[in-house]
This record gives C-alpha cells, sequence and structure tokens, in this order.
C-alpha cells in the first residue's frame, strides 16, 4: 500500500499543474502577445506554491517509501536522478515566483525565466511518469 502513494499523489499533482500552467499562459499570453485576457494572478500564485511544496514533499517521500520498502535508495536510478533535478528547478521556480508576485508587473525578465524553468520541469515531470510508470510495474511483478 505504502508504495501507491506516492505516485498517486504525484499523477494527481501532475494533472493540477496543468491547470496551473493553463492560468499563466493568460498571463504570458497577455503580455508577451498582446490578448486581452483575465490572468487569476492569485489562484496562480496560491496553486503554484502548494504545488511546488506538493512535488518537494513527493521527492522527500518517495525516497522515504522506497528506504522503508527495499532498505535502501537507488541513486543510480534515473527516476532518482531526474527527481534530484526537480527539487532544483522547484527552488528557482519558487524563488522566482516569489520575487514576481512581490514585485508585481516590474520584471520582464523573471516571467520568462520562470516560463523556461517551468517548461524544463514539465519534461522532467514526463520524464519521472515514464520511469514511475516502469517501477510500478515492476513492484506489481513481484
Amino acid at each position: 500500500m505504502l508504495l501507491w502513494i506516492h505516485p498517486i499523489i504525484q499523477a494527481l499533482t501532475t494533472i493540477l499543474v496543468l491547470y496551473v500552467l493553463w492560468l499563466g499562459m493568460a498571463r504570458f499570453s497577455s503580455r508577451y502577445l498582446g490578448k486581452k485576457t483575465v490572468f487569476k494572478w492569485n489562484r496562480h500564485v496560491m496553486l503554484g506554491k502548494l504545488l511546488v511544496g506538493i512535488f518537494a514533499l513527493g521527492a522527500i517521500g518517495g525516497t522515504a517509501v522506497t528506504y522503508i520498502t527495499y532498505g535502501k535508495i537507488f541513486p543510480g536510478s534515473l527516476h532518482f536522478q531526474v527527481g534530484m533535478a526537480i527539487l532544483v528547478l522547484l527552488c528557482i521556480t519558487w524563488a522566482t515566483g516569489t520575487q514576481m508576485d512581490k514585485h508585481r508587473n516590474q520584471s520582464n525578465v523573471l516571467p520568462v525565466v520562470q516560463m523556461v524553468n517551468n517548461t524544463l520541469l514539465l519534461i522532467l515531470v514526463a520524464i519521472q511518469v515514464v520511469t514511475g510508470i516502469g517501477i510500478v510495474q515492476s513492484a506489481l511483478l513481484k
């Protein structure tokens, strides 16, 4: 049962990330593409902070569950290494998001940095989904 908590929470979190991305795209479209949109700033910021926390806890939780289940962690596995890279990108997301929320509309660079960072983050999350499915399948076979 413990092995299922991490993938289920991370999968639901990933779905919510897509919603937060959609909210952020409204801001991007308005600011950089000249489209008239409504940006739900507070919702984007609140959910963004929540998701950064959940993903960070998910990385720690996944490592803990692996240790509890197998008695060790697997630092050589792609899933673990990508998870650690995700933690670094989450720190960048948190830092840029915090600065943008604090100083609204004062930076043209930070929104682009955050968008590029979060695009890389989503690519790594997609890799995590694929490698995680492999891990879940191998756990089912045991």
